[in-house]
């Protein structure tokens, strides 16, 4: 197999780098035994039902990272996270969400919420 550069964000350049994996594995394939047929047919058949999986699915939230995330006073979050306001302020420099803004605390809102989710099912100490 030759080497492919890492991927681009191009629509187009993703699928012809696509088209050259697929080209490539069908090249491993003619040189595969009988014996291990069914195990490359079987990786072929995984990655066509994730491709399916994902054309057929209702499109997900924004992944992490995409569009504006928004900033959050110590009083929004202390109301978030259903803490005080003193809390969060003493707190502060633990929490992965907080934002310095020269004297100012803010808290990312996505961090909040990511937060959150990572503290589900936890008992609390």
């Amino acid at each position: 197999m030759s080497a492919r550069p890492i991927l681009g964000r191009s629509p187009a350049l993703l699928l012809a780098q696509f088209a050259a994996l697929v080209r490539d594995a069908e090249a491993v394939g003619r040189a595969l035994g009988t014996n291990e047929l069914p195990e490359a047919l079987g990786e072929l058949r995984r990655v066509d039902a994730r491709l399916t999986a994902r054309l057929y699915s209702p499109p997900t939230s924004s992944p992490a990272g995409a569009g504006p995330d928004q900033l959050l006073t110590a009083e929004e979050t202390a109301e978030k996270l259903s803490l005080s306001t003193d809390t969060v302020y003493r707190n502060a420099s633990s929490y992965p969400f907080t934002v310095r803004q020269g004297r100012a605390l803010r808290f990312s809102s996505r961090g909040v919420d990511d937060y959150i989710k990572s503290c589900q099912g936890k008992p609390r100490r």
